[in-house]
């Protein structure tokens, strides 16, 4: 979630703390997304943010409530506050489209990779972090076609897929790349790697000893597109 957005429902939350609101509408606010967030936490599989989704309609009230408690406040910096929170939502969200699927904050980049924060956020620094469906739905195939027909007309893309849709629908004469192969050190050519397999490719190099394996974390990308496909150009003398 945006840290603008984060600071609005702190913000909130205290409005609600401060006064003004019936017991009831507390309750109706505080309680379903605690017990939504408590019950996941507790008993759900760790396998993305989509479970505790019902919970943020709450927090998006609480955040309006935040907003508006700022810019009632008598002293000038409540309304301050509150345009220069709601100019940073709108251009994170501006940056980052279309891409939102991907989007991270900028505390994901940190403290280690602060110089890839961006208007966008945090978003290059999600494979840091998560991978599978929090970061990658196998979406961008049009973009990444674009980019090809741009960048790299009648070059053979090597690709390595996470998704369902047949990416050769959008690619024609794609080559389809296993995780068997990304686990060894790879041919020269044109690499487009789902977002991922960039972000387990290092564990499972740790955990095999497979010393080629992470060589995409090793690698810098020449593009991410749709920031789910990392595009490698690797030459005849291999991956730097």
């Amino acid at each position: 979630e945006p840290l603008a957005a984060i600071v609005l429902l702190a913000a909130g939350i205290w409005a609600l703390r401060a006064g003004g609101y019936s017991p009831a509408a507390r309750w109706f606010l505080l309680l379903p997304p605690a017990a939504i967030l408590l019950a996941h936490t507790l008993f759900a599989d760790d396998l993305g943010i989509r479970y505790v989704l019902p919970a943020m309609p709450f927090t998006c009230l609480m955040g309006g409530i935040g907003a508006a408690w700022l810019i009632a406040r008598a002293a000038w910096w409540g309304r301050v506050a509150a345009a220069l929170l709601a100019v940073w939502l709108a251009v994170g969200a501006a940056a980052v489209y279309p891409d939102q699927l991907s989007y991270f904050n900028e505390a994901a980049c940190l403290p280690g990779h602060a110089s890839w924060i961006s208007p966008g956020g945090g978003t290059r620094c999600g494979p840091l972090w998560l991978d599978d469906s929090n970061i990658d739905w196998g979406q961008g195939l049009v973009q990444l076609r674009q980019w090809v027909d741009a960048h790299a007309p009648g070059r053979p893309v090597r690709l390595a897929y996470f998704g369902s849709f047949p990416p050769a629908n959008y690619l024609p004469g794609v080559q389809s790349v296993s995780i068997d192969d990304l686990l060894k050190p790879p041919a020269p050519g044109l690499y487009a790697v789902s977002a991922h397999f960039v972000a387990r490719l290092p564990a499972i190099a740790a955990m095999t000893g497979e010393g080629g394996a992470d060589w995409p974390s090793r690698t810098p990308p020449v593009a991410i597109v749709g920031q789910s496909y990392y595009v490698y150009d690797i030459p005849a003398a291999g991956p730097r």
